[in-house]
């Protein structure tokens, strides 16, 4: 399976990163900062620190407890990734990225009903974030429900054309169903947004096998909207 299951950050990577300070940071924002740093350098243990002193300080502060929950849902300790996620959106029941998140946790916790009525309330209350449709579609598939995954994969590209996830999880599905030359039109848009993709060899492969027919849109895409 080249499409993987991801959870999302509640902001986007800094262009440039340095080595944090030693110094002890002053204020609750102060170790926010200092553990997305942490975060960004894959330095997780020291982002954990930091952001549980951030909410030490601001236990008001709903973002705070969802990016700790994040790092504890990358670290597969998901008892705790949902304690934390349960505060946030306590704390804040609007927040589309901590919610999916907390559906994933539900997923690998094995309780897929409960992952399913999280990303439903997720897509209800943001019906054009991608990545909610893209891991609902996973979730489906995981229960065998194929053609409701489908729907998801094809309406996350319809919100969000230029996202890679979803043009790379129509494909891998449309690649274990058989239908190749549809898969290879979702695998060949992937490698264009994603020039640089560890799985380019074995896709390209697979497409050398099963070329893409034209880019008339497709019955399957069509049928499943």
């Amino acid at each position: 399976m080249w499409s993987t299951i991801s959870s999302v950050n509640q902001t986007k990577p800094s262009a440039t990163l340095r080595e944090p300070s030693n110094s002890t940071p002053n204020s609750a924002d102060a170790y926010y900062k200092r553990a997305r740093i942490y975060q960004e350098l894959q330095k997780l243990p020291d982002a954990v620190k930091d952001f549980s002193r951030a909410i030490e300080i601001a236990p008001r502060q709903a973002s705070f407890p969802f990016e700790r929950g994040t790092i504890y849902l990358r670290l597969k300790q998901f008892g705790k990734a949902l304690t934390d996620f349960n505060r946030s959106l306590d704390l804040d029941p609007t927040q589309i990225r901590c919610r999916v998140n907390r559906a994933l946790t539900y997923k690998y916790l094995g309780q897929p009903a409960k992952a399913l009525t999280e990303f439903d309330r997720a897509i209800e209350l943001a019906p054009t974030f991608a990545p909610a449709y893209i891991n609902r579609g996973h979730l489906h598939r995981s229960q065998k429900r194929l053609e409701k995954a489908l729907q998801d994969f094809n309406r996350a590209i319809q919100v969000a054309p230029n996202h890679p996830t979803g043009h790379l999880a129509r494909g891998d599905l449309l690649r274990k169903r058989e239908q190749h030359q549809e898969a290879a039109i979702s695998l060949r848009r992937y490698l264009q947004l994603v020039p640089r993709s560890p799985q380019r060899a074995e896709i390209e492969k697979y497409m050398a096998k099963h070329p893409a027919a034209g880019t008339t849109p497709s019955k399957t895409r069509q049928k499943s909207r």
